[in-house]
């Protein structure tokens, strides 16, 4: 068995492991899931780390309508630091420095 044989069979082993994992989350969130709450079910996919997800769907398109909540949440509504003013020093539990 070559190196490379082996790693594939502990990548499936820790696959397999992690899709019954999910399954198991899943059936044990259905069964304690609020249908008012959340009308859908979960499905193992849900639990799993390890399933690919489309990161394009949850990505945020920047665009002239959406900059201005960007400017206000990074930079400060005043176009200064965030918050407002200028930066506070950070001290330490034992008060300012010297």
């Amino acid at each position: 068995m070559t190196l490379r044989e082996l790693f594939w069979l502990a990548e499936a082993a820790r696959r397999e492991a992690w899709q019954h994992t999910a399954w198991l989350s899943a059936m044990i969130a259905n069964a304690n899931r609020d249908p008012h709450k959340k009308p859908s079910p979960f499905q193992p996919d849900d639990f799993n780390p390890l399933v690919q997800r489309d990161r394009k769907a949850s990505a945020v398109v920047v665009d002239e309508h959406t900059i201005g909540d960007l400017r206000a949440m990074f930079v400060g509504g005043d176009g200064g630091v965030a918050g407002g003013g200028e930066p506070q020093k950070v001290t330490g539990p034992a008060g300012p420095e010297r």
